[in-house]
């Protein structure tokens, strides 16, 4: 595991040991739980991969979406154009959504110190 990955993610079974995005996770939910009950929340996840300049989705089943770009619009922003959006209810269900997307990956089988340079991923949540 490289450290990167370890410091984001951390060991997941431990409370105690876990990375930036499971802590994060649970704050935003535990925050929610907190807001007026009159409010409503809708947590969405995408999960990608950059790897020899190409944008692929991490949680298209299919494996199909591999070339996605990256757009601007004035209402939306920047966002990646056709990527998979999974709707999250709870902190172990997004990180469950968060564990498949490698499971996925075309270049998993590839992780090792040099591969390492060349891919990045990013995971991000959508709150609204």
């Amino acid at each position: 595991m490289f450290l990167q990955t370890h410091t984001m993610e951390g060991d997941l079974k431990s409370q105690e040991n876990k990375g930036i995005i499971p802590r994060a996770v649970d704050a935003l939910f535990e925050g929610v739980t907190e807001a007026d009950e009159n409010m409503e929340f809708t947590f969405k996840v995408s999960y990608v991969e950059i790897y020899l300049e190409k944008i692929r989705d991490l949680l298209d089943e299919n494996r199909l979406k591999v070339n996605l770009t990256i757009r601007e619009d004035k209402i939306k922003g920047i966002y990646i154009a056709g990527v998979t959006e999974e709707y999250v209810t709870s902190p172990q269900e997004t990180l469950n959504v968060m564990n498949a997307g490698p499971l996925s990956s075309f270049y998993c089988f590839f992780y090792s110190f040099i591969a390492s340079f060349y891919e990045f991923a990013f995971f991000w949540m959508l709150i609204s």
